[in-house]
């Protein structure tokens, strides 16, 4: 379930872009004193990653999204949607040449296929409440019959 589709931009950063950055940064004189973000090129919205994320995984389930900004029930409720999390690289880029060094598909799957190499020795349950977005998604086919 995604809420909202009018959130933010995220820009996530590719593996290895903030050891490259740092690099870049260092031996280049023209870096002194600036600030850099370091990521994605083009930011895509909450939507777009999870589609992404859904390829790279080979998932084939249904995303659903909803027009109102509300968390997922195991969310805080306090948690500030509107704000965007898309982030400017163009100095990086101008500045110091910075490129991603692999696509961002590539970059996706090879963290996915790290992700299933290196399962958590413990996951909580606790963290996961299929009952409430089960009860979200009723109450959101109610809304469009």
């Amino acid at each position: 379930m995604i809420p909202g589709l009018a959130l933010g931009c995220v820009t996530p950063v590719p593996p290895c872009g903030p050891a490259r950055a740092s690099r870049a940064s260092i031996e280049n004189d023209h870096a002194k004193g600036q600030i850099f973000n370091v990521g994605d090129s083009g930011g895509l919205d909450i939507a777009g990653w999870v589609r992404e994320l859904a390829a790279a995984t080979g998932w084939t389930g249904e995303i659903v999204t909803t027009q109102q900004q509300s968390p997922p029930p195991s969310l805080p409720a306090q948690l500030n949607l509107e704000q965007h999390l898309d982030m400017d690289t163009a100095r990086i880029r101008s500045v110091l040449g910075y490129h991603e060094s692999m696509s961002r598909q590539a970059a996706l799957e090879r963290t996915v296929a790290w992700e299933r190499g290196n399962w958590p020795a413990e996951i909580d349950p606790a963290q996961f409440d299929y009952a409430a977005e089960d009860t979200v998604l009723g109450l959101m086919s109610k809304k469009s019959s």
